[in-house]
């Protein structure tokens, strides 16, 4: 079940944080905010984005577009901002929300980097597991990241703006998107 969402709390979190006022946007007729209005929608398959004990890359992915399903019967917008590192939302997004998709990109959600961890036996996080330790299952993994990275590369496909939050993750973006020139 979803958590129980303290509202009072998330409004004090974005005005410490962000200096974000949520509460007098509505109620101040004198406000210049580009923010007109601001409504917090509880999405119910949030819980599908969690981490898993295997395959939590595609069970992920699968969790995201069910969640994206949720965000377009939910939500229509004329734009949709990922801040949270769900790429595999902005086809579902872009497809059926008829909005226009926008990235802000903290981290890849894969990249060539960590195929090669696994590919050439490199100690990391991707090279720990069952699949790089026997033999005969590295090419299984070495595919199962190399269909995920694909399917990466044509959700870049979707957007219209990308903002990277450091020059290592803009040049890894620019090696997967090359459609798009994403800003720093």
């Amino acid at each position: 079940s979803a958590p129980n969402i303290n509202m009072n709390n998330l409004v004090s979190k974005l005005k410490s944080t962000f200096a974000i006022d949520i509460a007098n946007f509505s109620n101040n007729q004198n406000n210049n905010s580009i923010i007109k209005t601001l409504e917090l929608v509880e999405m119910k398959t949030h819980y599908l984005l969690k981490p898993q004990i295997i395959f939590t890359m595609v069970l992920q992915i699968i969790g995201q577009i069910i969640f994206a399903f949720e965000i377009v019967m939910k939500c229509y917008s004329d734009s949709y901002i990922d801040t949270t590192g769900l790429p595999f939302t902005y086809f579902v997004l872009r497809l059926f929300g008829r909005g226009k998709v926008s990235a802000y990109v903290h981290y890849p959600f894969i990249s060539q980097d960590m195929i090669d961890e696994v590919r050439y036996n490199k100690g990391g996080v991707h090279s720990r597991g069952i699949f790089s330790k026997i033999k005969v299952l590295k090419p299984l993994k070495l595919l199962y990241y190399r269909l995920i990275f694909l399917f990466y590369k044509l959700n870049g496909l979707c957007l219209s703006f990308v903002m990277c939050n450091s020059t290592w993750t803009l040049n890894h973006i620019e090696s997967i998107w090359k459609h798009i020139k994403p800003y720093l």
